[in-house]
Order: structure tokens, then sequence, then C-alpha cells
């Protein structure tokens, strides 16, 4: 019973296979890559295009050709302005022209292509985000659209290669490439790398120790003019002798008195006996 459904599963791929070579098949990129469609007999690699005659698969294309005559157009953020590099974290659209119309098969090397707004393709299989399908392997166009980005985090590709297969009906496979470089300096503000010319990050606020305060001492203020300043001590700057500035700020109850003396400039008032403050904490 298995070999019998085997065979019949066979012999319908095998007809389908026929139908379309004899009704003008196109090179329909679902019969190469797409997981549920595909008539070879493994999934492909993701970058991986025709490299020989399938006749086993009944395929009327023959082997792939070089094609000189497709045309690789890559436009900036702006889809307007041509570009001749690709900028990480941007998205670029990508437009392959034709000289008549055709189906095609597009791969990049690195990267994620999707459908542009308005120009018919898909994406054949979503562990395969860098190839497409142009013209959904039924709308035969001469010029097809994609949106095409390279992720920030790839580094390390220097240049990305665009490759496509396509065929205007039961042709030879006609085969096209183009590599373009990948400048970092044109990144998206994003990926914040900008070709390793970015900002460095600011360096983290570096705290100031603060000096240790001065060991007590003992100023003796001395007997003469202004009394001796009694000494660094004493509390906050050590006043001049005495409490904070020298006596209850900058000497007590005014310049007299306890004033610039007293427990402070030393001796009561400007002279005294300068007995003024012995300064001590």
């Amino acid at each position: 019973m298995a070999a019998r459904t085997f065979s019949t599963v066979a012999a319908w791929s095998a007809l389908l296979l026929i139908l379309a070579a004899t009704c003008g098949v196109q090179a329909r990129p679902q019969y190469w890559a797409d997981p549920v469609w595909r008539l070879v007999p493994e999934l492909p690699p993701c970058t991986a295009h025709p490299e020989r005659n399938y006749a086993e698969l009944y395929a009327p294309h023959g082997a792939p050709i070089p094609d000189s005559t497709v045309v690789f157009t890559l436009y900036g953020t702006d889809n307007t302005t041509v570009t001749s590099a690709v900028c990480p974290g941007e998205t670029h659209v990508l437009q392959v022209s034709f000289p008549q119309r055709r189906l095609a098969l597009l791969t990049a090397s690195r990267g994620a292509i999707v459908p542009h707004a308005g120009s018919i393709s898909r994406v054949l299989d979503p562990n395969c985000p860098q190839r497409v399908d142009l013209g959904d392997s039924y709308y035969l166009n001469n010029s097809f659209k994609v949106d095409y980005t390279l992720p920030c985090n790839a580094t390390d590709a220097q240049a990305i290669l665009f490759k496509v297969t396509s065929a205007p009906g039961a042709q030879q496979w006609r085969q096209g490439n183009v590599t373009i470089i990948v400048d970092p300096a044109c990144a998206a503000v994003a990926c914040d790398f900008r070709g390793g010319n970015a900002s460095p990050s600011p360096r983290p606020p570096t705290s100031v120790p603060r000096g240790s305060p001065p060991p007590p001492s003992y100023g003796y203020g001395g007997y003469g003019n202004y009394g001796g300043y009694g000494g660094y001590g004493g509390y906050g700057h050590g006043g001049y002798g005495g409490y904070g500035h020298g006596g209850y700020g900058y000497g007590g109850y005014g310049y007299g008195g306890y004033g610039h003396g007293g427990y402070g400039y030393g001796g009561y008032g400007y002279g005294g006996y300068g007995y003024g403050g012995y300064g001590y904490v």
C-alpha cells in the first residue's frame, strides 16, 4: 500500500510538471523554494538558486545562463535617491528590472526582503526572510520592487550579494547578480554605532571624597594686640578659637565685649589681655 501511495504521488507530480511544460510553464519559484509546492527532492538553502538542468523533474528551462540584461537599482530611505551602499538598520527599496515580462526568484546574502507596496511578490518560506518570489509565481512583470533591510547586528557584513534567477516563460533560466557594499557610516540612528564614530557613553559621575577634618588643636591666644587667634580648633571651621568663627559668630556679641576676642580672636576685645579662646574641640 505504501509503495502504491508513493507511486501515485510521483505520478501526480510528473503529470503536473508535464502539463506545466506543455502549457508554456513559467519559471515558478514556488516549485523550487516553497515548502508546500516545491518539486525538488529537498528544500534548498535560503540563498540557493538552480545550478543545472533538472530534466528528471521535467523542468523545461535547462541549465541557467548568465544574464547581463537584468538591472538592480537600490534606493535610499526616501525611495527616490539612488544609492550605492546599504545602510544597516535602514529600509531600502530595491528594484529589479528585466527587458521583458518575467517571473523571478530573488535572494540576498544577508538581511530581510519583503514585498514593496503595490508590487506583487511573496516570501516563500518564513524561515528564509532573504528570499522572495517576484510575481508570486504567476504575475509576470518587467520590473519588481521589494523592501530590503539589513539588521543592525550584521556588523560583520561588508557587502550584500543580491542574486536573481528568472525566465520569461518556458525558456532557459537566466541569472544575474550584484554586490552592494555596506556602509556603517549611514546606519540608522537606532543602530547606535555609525561606523564606530558614535559619541562614547558618558562616564559615570566620580565621587570626590571629602577631606578628613583637621585634628583637634589647642591654640593659645597670646597676651597682646588681638589676643592671638585662639587656635584652629573648635567646632566647624574651628572658629579662630572658641565656637564657630570665634565666639558666637565672629565674635560673640559684636566687636567688643566678647567680640573679636572672647572665645575667638582672643582677649576681651581687640587687645585686652588676650585670654582669648583656647580653641578647643
